[in-house]
């Protein structure tokens, strides 16, 4: 009695773990929506719903008991019907596409009829729904009791122009005329040194200025030469004490220096050309300070 109550206890065991398994197998069809925003429609919008419907391979999907295309309502259209089949007929994708054309005054709620799909088998037919699906419609146009124009259609004020400041833009101006001030300066200022360079008297005062940091007697010595190169370059000749004249025929401007001019060269020819006591007398009545002054006067002179 014991070994058939045994028995008993693990036939019902098994019985109980291969359960499941069987109540998969005898599953119910099935059938899901899946729609967009029930919101934010106007007239002529299209609005898809996609349908899946699983069964088992005992039943398959009736295509002739599909929603035929054409208007629903005065204000619906449906406007395609497509079915997919896969997982071996078990698995239906149904997409559906549906047109409203109501044009309302104010936000309405409307809604698409309620699906029914019908499957079928051998000996029996199924019958799955889906419940009526509300949705949300706009105007078009606003409507509005003020405003409309001559022919009915409200319409808005133009758009005042955007006024802009000007300050922003003077600003800009001035730095911009200001730079160019700078740059025509720098530029003006650049061109009259650059003349100034090339005149053989300023390069002269440049080197003299140069040499008197020194003061010994040799930087006196390279001071007088400096001037008398620039006499020989303003000359396109070596000048020389006896030959002032034709310096002075070719470059007008020194004739009123002539006097200055004459005692250079006589103290230069001391400086080099005598015995050392007047060469040192020399150098003591020509400093730095005078041949300065004659370069900076001899390039005023000839400007």
């Amino acid at each position: 009695m014991q070994l058939i109550h045994t028995r008993w206890y693990y036939s019902l065991l098994w019985l109980l773990l291969f359960l499941p398994g069987a109540v998969v197998m005898a599953a119910e069809p099935s059938i899901q929506r899946f729609a967009p925003k029930p919101f934010g429609y106007q007239m002529g919008d299209v609005i898809r719903h996609r349908i899946v419907v699983r069964t088992d391979e005992n039943f398959a999907l009736v295509r002739e008991a599909l929603p035929r295309t054409g208007a629903l309502d005065y204000w619906l259209e449906l406007q395609s019907v497509s079915v997919e089949e896969s997982a071996g007929g078990q698995k239906y994708v149904i997409l559906l596409d549906y047109q409203v054309f109501y044009a309302p005054l104010d936000v309405r709620a409307l809604e698409l009829p309620e699906l029914e799909i019908k499957l079928a088998s051998e000996t029996q037919t199924r019958s799955l729904k889906l419940p009526a699906w509300e949705f949300t419609i706009s105007p078009i146009l606003e409507t509005m009791g003020a405003r409309f124009s001559e022919s009915g259609v409200y319409m808005r004020e133009d758009a005042a122009p955007l006024l802009r400041t000007a300050s922003s833009h003077r600003q800009r101006l001035f730095i911009w005329l200001a730079t160019g001030l700078v740059l025509a300066a720098t530029a003006t200022g650049r061109s009259i040194w650059l003349r100034g360079s090339r005149q053989p008297f300023r390069r002269a005062l440049v080197q003299l200025r140069r040499l008197a940091r020194h003061g010994d007697t040799d930087s006196m010595y390279e001071g007088v030469r400096c001037v008398h190169r620039a006499f020989n370059e303003v000359a396109g000749e070596s000048v020389f004490a006896d030959t002032l004249d034709r310096l002075f025929q070719k470059q007008p401007g020194l004739e009123g220096l002539r006097q200055r001019i004459e005692n250079f060269y006589q103290q230069s020819r001391k400086l080099f050309f005598a015995d050392p006591a007047l060469a040192d007398n020399a150098s003591d009545r020509m400093g730095f300070a005078e041949l300065k002054h004659l370069c900076r006067d001899c390039a005023r002179a000839l400007k």
